[in-house]
């Protein structure tokens, strides 16, 4: 697989393939994969990443080490979010985002159907913003 898709258009490197592996090098330390999930119901694990400078998210949809497809997310949140969880919360067969303000103790869902986000709603805060989500498995 070539990589052609500019899956990190704000990234001049991502192009780059110098190990051959059909994925650009990703180096940029600002990306990190922050979630892992069937986003669009194949039955495969995708790739969720996050710029923690400018807080773009890119979903990577997956066949095992293949990239299928890249793309941004729809919908836009601040850098002061966390994604903090991962699953299907609607019983569609989609990975849906699970977000935390650790600065504010608001948490919000995100349901999703690939790089689509259906919908967006904010779920009712925990006031002490010590409390952490822990992981959750469907």
């Amino acid at each position: 697989m070539g990589d052609n898709a500019d899956a990190f258009p704000h990234d001049p490197d991502e192009t780059r393939d110098t190990d051959g592996d059909g994925i650009g090098n990703n180096a940029d330390p600002r990306w990190r994969i922050v979630g892992l999930g069937d986003y669009n119901a194949d039955l495969k694990t995708d790739l969720l990443w996050r710029n923690s400078v400018t807080g773009t998210n890119i979903m990577w949809l997956m066949d095992g080490h293949v990239r299928l497809a890249a793309g941004s997310i729809s919908g836009a949140i601040g850098t002061n979010w966390r994604i903090v969880g991962n699953g299907d919360h609607n019983g569609d067969g989609r990975a849906d985002i699970l977000w935390r303000s650790y600065s504010t103790g608001g948490d919000a869902m995100w349901l999703m159907n690939g790089f689509q986000r259906l919908s967006a709603r904010v779920i009712p805060r925990v006031e002490d913003a010590d409390w952490k989500v822990v992981p959750v498995r469907n």
